[in-house]
């Protein structure tokens, strides 16, 4: 059996592991299906100002409302331009956090080291995974996925502590999560 210790190093290994199997994906150009409505061809994001940034919450954006999403795009194209390797280098490095957040959330329900690192390892190389993190027309689903885990792991500590202020927290990290994405409507349940 392995300590905590121990199961914390292997997850972290296998984080850095997950790591090199989507590292390629950092090189990757655009996809002409999504990415050139939401961000290439987007005259928000490609003129991305403060105007602009409010825009994407008071408007849906064919049909979503993902504010939080729309807004990463415009920050990361004030950096980087209209640069497709940069954002998915940073769907990679959010892909990465939220493989160490399941670990954290998994860690707080007093789970088993092997159930630990099983679950982190399917949450972090499953097949459903690869659209997330390898088109950039879906990071909608990786920030949502990470606000979300952030609000379980804030509620986790809400019901160990009862401090108010974690629950606080957990409900805007549950705002933030649906923000990002309209599907984290569920995860109060």
């Amino acid at each position: 059996m392995l300590s905590s210790k121990k199961t914390k190093y292997a997850v972290v290994l296998m984080i850095f592991l997950i790591g090199i199997i989507y590292a390629k994906s950092a090189f990757f150009d655009f996809v002409s299906f999504d990415d050139s409505l939401y961000v290439y061809g987007n005259f928000r994001i490609k003129n991305y100002n403060l105007e602009n940034a409010l825009w994407f919450f008071t408007n849906f954006e064919w049909g979503h409302y993902f504010p939080l999403t729309m807004l990463s795009y415009g920050l990361q194209t004030l950096f980087w331009g209209i640069n497709a390797p940069p954002m998915h280098t940073l769907n990679l490095l959010l892909h990465l956090l939220n493989c160490w957040l399941v670990y954290q959330f998994l860690v707080k329900l007093n789970l088993k080291p092997f159930t630990i690192l099983f679950v982190t390892a399917l949450f972090g190389l499953h097949p459903i995974q690869i659209e997330s993190v390898v088109w950039i027309g879906t990071r909608g689903g990786i920030l949502s996925t990470m606000f979300s885990l952030l609000a379980l792991n804030s509620y986790t500590k809400y019901t160990d502590s009862k401090k108010n202020r974690s629950l606080v927290s957990s409900l805007v990290w549950f705002l933030f999560a649906l923000l990002s994405k309209s599907s984290a409507l569920i995860i109060p349940l």
